[in-house]
């Protein structure tokens, strides 16, 4: 888990949008050709309201815009951006497939903390939870923290939010937990 705190408009959201474009492609790590584990790469970017994701914007913008799905071998199969419908979806086939066939995806898609239900279910290799300060310690206990391989906390401090300050506490006290922590000096 790493948690980013710093000032409004110091990079943090696009920050983990490049963090999360580099999680979106499959791991290559059963040989040439062939993805490891599991043929589907989920990622999530789990912001309070769907038309507040900046970190969306920046993904998609390195995944569409820039084509660097299509430069690696990637076909879109889903490009919705669609905030008002609550559909923000990338879906893609890669020319890779597991050692048992199955071809190989990466899902990238906007979820609310808000619409609870969307949370629930699938196994998530990195999620962001976009100002991570404005979302209930709830979200993160029951719906990501046992469902997402990498968390990534990118916020501006708030005191609303003292459970995201404990969590990162206990891991500057406990380095066993792997939680990463990185904050800007204040006069930065």
């Amino acid at each position: 888990e790493r948690v980013t705190s710093a000032p409004a408009r110091t990079s943090k959201s696009w920050s983990a949008a490049v963090e999360i474009v580099h999680d979106f492609f499959p791991d290559l790590e059963d040989g040439p050709g062939f993805v490891a584990a599991t043929n589907e790469t989920i990622c999530w970017i789990v912001a309070v309201a769907y038309d507040n994701s900046k970190e969306w914007e920046y993904a998609r913008s390195y995944l569409i815009d820039k084509k660097l799905i299509e430069a690696v071998g990637g076909t879109i199969e889903t490009d919705t951006n669609s905030p008002n419908q609550c559909n923000m979806t990338i879906r893609v086939l890669w020319p890779f497939q597991t050692k048992e066939g199955l071809p190989a995806r990466s899902i990238l898609q906007v979820k609310s903390s808000v619409n609870e239900k969307t949370l629930q279910g699938e196994q998530v290799k990195t999620a962001i939870l976009s100002e991570a300060a404005e979302h209930d310690k709830r979200i993160y206990e029951k719906y990501l923290r046992t469902r997402c391989k990498y968390l990534i906390f990118p916020t501006t401090p708030k005191r609303k939010a003292l459970w995201l300050y404990e969590h990162f506490q206990r891991g500057i006290e406990d380095r066993g937990l792997s939680i990463e922590h990185f904050q800007y000096d204040r006069f930065c």
